[in-house]
């Protein structure tokens, strides 16, 4: 979304910003290229769309307070199962990959200085600051904070 503001607000060098946009957005899903690929295996049908559509679902959705409930309300499907189908599918924990998603885009908006980090742990779909600030030391390693330390620097 960003990228298209960019474009049609034409700032100074709006080109090289979209340019490194698109490369952040480039790094983004190839480094998490391993989240949306499923290795399919035959008759597995409807799993795969079950699996396809709360992922289709999480993309959407994670920056709100989405819950393993919300999802599984959408599919009519057990939280015990859907976790189950989703970790054997992609490798990783549903909620891990709903966090590793915010941080993503937490860090985006780290990099942008326009919003506080309690601002920022709301936009990213967190209840709290302070959940926020560990779940994205978990996944980033450092905590907010510090990341945007390292920015200044």
């Amino acid at each position: 979304m960003e990228i298209v503001e960019e474009f049609h607000a034409k700032q100074t060098n709006y080109q090289s910003y979209i340019a490194g946009l698109t490369l952040q957005l480039c790094s983004f899903l190839t480094r998490n290229f391993a989240l949306y690929t499923l290795d399919i295996k035959p008759n597995n049908n409807k799993r795969k769309e079950n699996i396809s559509f709360a992922l289709g679902y999480i993309t959407s959705h994670y920056t709100e307070k989405i819950s393993l409930d919300d999802i599984c309300n959408q599919l009519h499907l057990n939280k015990s199962y859907l976790s189950r189908e989703f970790k054997y599918f992609t490798d990783i924990n549903i909620v891990y990959y709903i966090n590793q998603l915010r941080c993503e885009y937490a860090k985006k908006l780290l990099f942008s200085k326009e919003y506080s980090i309690t601002e920022i742990s709301h936009m990213c779909g967190f209840e709290t600051t302070q959940y926020f600030s560990n779940i994205f030391k978990k996944h980033i390693g450092v905590s907010p904070s510090m990341f945007v330390k390292s920015i200044l620097n």
